[in-house]
């Protein structure tokens, strides 16, 4: 995940039988190469789905109406009541929500405070905003 290179394209569960465990297929796409497809645990997808909406590589399924964004109903059903819906003075609520911990938790039916922990853990910050890598202002080193 460090590496620009390699995006977390797509994430779904495989329910294929209810006695095997729950395993996660996601999808690492390179420059140059065809895609690997990992089998991953529900707790690392819901880490690598939680990062990659954070930073904006993926969004939630849904749709705008006019400015506004609506979950679809797979991630609506997600959400809570308490959850304003979208209106001309704030249309990304719900777009937002749905970057949550406690949202992506629901998904992958895994636990918000220790999807929200290791997520810390691994990017240190709540927000991707700061990943831009750091310029040095002395013009002898290079970047």
């Amino acid at each position: 995940m460090t590496n620009d290179k390699n995006k977390a394209a797509t994430a779904a569960a495989d329910s294929s039988s209810s006695q095997q465990p729950v395993t996660t297929a996601i999808a690492i796409f390179s420059e140059g190469s065809e895609p690997t497809v990992l089998s991953i645990t529900p707790f690392l997808a819901a880490l690598a789905v939680l990062r990659a909406r954070r930073i904006r590589a993926a969004n939630p399924a849904g749709y705008f109406k006019g400015k506004k964004f609506y979950p679809d109903a797979a991630e609506m059903k997600l959400v809570p009541d308490n959850v304003r819906s979208p209106s001309n003075e704030f249309p990304y609520t719900m777009l937002k929500y749905c970057r949550t911990p406690q949202h992506v938790s629901n998904l992958f039916q895994v636990d918000a405070k220790q999807l929200s922990d290791a997520y810390r853990a691994c990017f240190g910050k709540k927000r991707a905003a700061d990943d831009a890598p750091e310029v040095s202002d002395d013009p002898t080193t290079e970047s």
